[in-house]
């Protein structure tokens, strides 16, 4: 897993020498929940394709194809299933 400092941007870091202490303690607490909540969201996105797949566990005879799969997809996203 990456470090936090290491997922600062490259331009920030001549910013960050010119912080004050306590401006970088907040800085790195701002970073530190920016980053929780893109895991959570990971996590949630995750979550919610297995639970994809467990809906379709057992209905099919054979793997859908990529085609199959994009026709699903549009038809969902056109509000159609």
């Amino acid at each position: 897993m990456p470090t936090l400092t290491s997922q600062v941007p490259s331009e920030f870091s001549a910013l960050y020498g010119q912080l004050s202490e306590k401006q970088q303690n907040e800085l790195f607490a701002h970073l530190r929940q920016m980053v929780q909540q893109n895991q959570h969201q990971k996590q949630a996105k995750d979550e919610a394709l297995e639970r994809l797949k467990g809906c379709a566990k057992g209905v099919l005879d054979k793997p859908l194809t990529i085609e199959e799969m994009n026709e699903i997809a549009a038809a969902g996203w056109a509000g159609e299933l």
